[in-house]
């Protein structure tokens, strides 16, 4: 789970996060299973067991959309004080690529289950070259942690901007604020007093 550093931390901007993540790791698994039939040469990337990738692909479209809506409300609306903590590259890799993995594997048994073929985690990354999927998912997790990093970095470069500026235009306008003069009224026992009236 990403965390924040500063007070009073809200989940919009995790949230955010983890919509950004779901929605690139969903991209990738479709890139993982597309390489792994093209760099084995093997037919059946296209049979009838795989229609469903079609609408699949409409879904991460729409995940890919929502997810730089969120990150834009994430800019607009974090606080200054709000600050992920940062995720080192390699952890995003091995993350993101032990991640495809899973899912590849659990998408050619789904398959497998409703062609009514035989299941065995060997046929799916042995049989054949199954392993490209392996070697696929380490080259798009390496990727997909690039691009997360980069996100990031960026969501952070602009919330600070967006408060830098948010600071100036403030210091500006209590600078040019016109001065509240206040009005200073004569006390009645210092104004001048009459002569007394000349006696008749």
């Amino acid at each position: 789970m990403p965390r924040f550093s500063g007070p009073n931390a809200s989940p919009a901007s995790s949230a955010a996060r983890l919509l950004r993540s779901f929605a690139l790791l969903t991209a990738g698994s479709l890139v993982v299973h597309h390489l792994r039939y093209l760099l084995s040469r093997v037919h059946g990337g296209d049979g009838p067991q795989h229609a469903y990738l079609s609408v699949v692909q409409s879904i991460v479209a729409v995940l890919l959309v929502t997810a730089v809506a969120a990150a834009v409300v994430d800019v607009r609306t974090r606080r200054s004080s709000q600050r992920y903590t940062p995720r080192s590259f390699q952890y995003l890799t091995v993350r993101s690529s032990l991640a495809l993995i899973a899912i590849y594997v659990l998408q050619e048994t789904l398959e497998c289950v409703f062609e009514g073929e035989p299941v065995s985690l060997a046929q799916i990354l042995v049989h054949d070259r199954g392993w490209f999927a392996i070697v696929a998912a380490l080259v798009i997790g390496a990727v997909i942690a690039l691009l997360e990093h980069s996100a990031d970095r960026l969501v952070e470069a602009a919330v600070a901007i967006r408060h830098a500026g948010t600071s100036t235009r403030e210091r500006r306008a209590r600078r040019h604020a016109p001065a509240t003069r206040c009005r200073r009224l004569l006390p009645l026992n210092d104004a001048p007093s009459r002569a007394p009236p000349l006696p008749a």
